[in-house]
């Protein structure tokens, strides 16, 4: 996993790199939480790390969805 942090001020554009680059920034800031001894608050981010993933990795921009073609918009 890269540290999310570094790159805070450049987010790519393109839908799946950026559903990628906000799972890194949740699961570093995760890693945050456990480290101030926040329990809650860090399960709470790596679930959202886990739907951010799962929908960016299904969403409509995906291969997976777009039935092969990744440029296909969200409206059909």
């Amino acid at each position: 996993m890269t540290d999310a942090l570094d790159h805070l001020g450049e987010p790519p554009h393109e839908p799946g790199e950026a559903a990628d680059y906000l799972t890194d920034a949740l699961k570093s800031m995760a890693q945050l939480a456990l480290a101030a001894d926040l329990p809650n608050s860090s399960a709470m981010l790596e679930a959202a790390a886990k739907l951010v993933d799962q929908e960016g990795r299904l969403g409509p921009w995906s291969e997976t969805r777009a039935g092969g073609d990744a440029d296909q918009s969200p409206d059909g």
